[in-house]
């Protein structure tokens, strides 16, 4: 029987993720080593704290993600772990990241499966990760204990999923992300702005790109300037002078 760890930080110890294939690393496989921002984080989703992610790219929003939904599944008997993405690819590559996880943990810690799909894990223990493409009525019926929402701006139906899966929640987590280029006039702007007037009773989290250390990237559209107001608005607006810099820097290249 598998060990059951004390939180999700010890869980993280354990868990490793993809990687640069190398001649020293040919499976692409390494222990996951947390970004700052993640380090921060483990603690409030460790305490069940709902969350709205703004992000930029490639910052390890959704890998984190993917470690709660396993540690939910893997140390809470009879969990259910809602993930819905913009189509079913998306949430088929979200799992299988997760699947991932769960192959490469210690013998000692990993639970069998006994439901191994593209679509759906389910543990010996009684819970399970079940994913959704974004459609009007995705997840109907069912009760969850954490939703993942992944890149919910690019979700064709995220306000109707949100009103299927926000009822069957109840006092459960939900941590819904978007990226910041996706977002004006979406969904995911209305959930953003409303965590900050208490209309969303979820603590909003920028993940800017300098989260990453040692990143150098700019936000830049196919013409190489920024020509998003919105997410440039909640960029100053944050509390992280490192993300404004580069806001301020990009714009005084474009005037130039």
């Amino acid at each position: 029987m598998a060990e059951a760890l004390s939180s999700m930080e010890e869980f993280c110890r354990y868990v490793r993720v993809e990687a640069e294939p190398s001649e020293e690393n040919p499976d692409g496989i390494a222990p996951f080593d947390p970004y700052p921002w993640q380090i921060e984080r483990i603690p409030h989703l460790d305490n069940w704290e709902s969350e709205a992610w703004l992000k930029a790219r490639q910052n390890g929003a959704s890998t984190a993600a993917q470690i709660r939904s396993l540690y939910v599944a893997e140390h809470m008997p009879n969990q259910t772990v809602g993930v819905y993405s913009m189509d079913q690819d998306a949430a088929w590559e979200f799992l299988y990241d997760v699947r991932r996880m769960w192959e490469y943990l210690p013998p000692w810690l990993r639970i069998p499966l006994v439901v191994d799909n593209k679509g759906e894990l389910e543990f010996a223990n009684g819970s399970r990760i079940v994913t959704f493409a974004s459609t009007p009525n995705a997840g109907s019926g069912r009760t969850f204990d954490l939703v993942i929402a992944d890149e919910a701006a690019k979700a064709p139906y995220a306000r109707e999923a949100y009103q299927a899966y926000r009822p069957a929640l109840g006092n459960g987590q939900l941590i819904m992300m978007a990226t910041m280029k996706d977002v004006t006039g979406h969904f995911f702007k209305e959930v953003w702005e409303g965590c900050k007037t208490g209309r969303y009773p979820y603590t909003p989290v920028f993940i800017g790109a300098m989260e990453v250390p040692d990143r150098q990237i700019t936000y830049t559209d196919k013409d190489g300037v920024i020509r998003n107001p919105w997410w440039e608005k909640v960029c100053r607006e944050i509390p992280d002078e490192e993300a404004r810099a580069i806001i301020e820097t990009t714009q005084s290249n474009d005037e130039e």
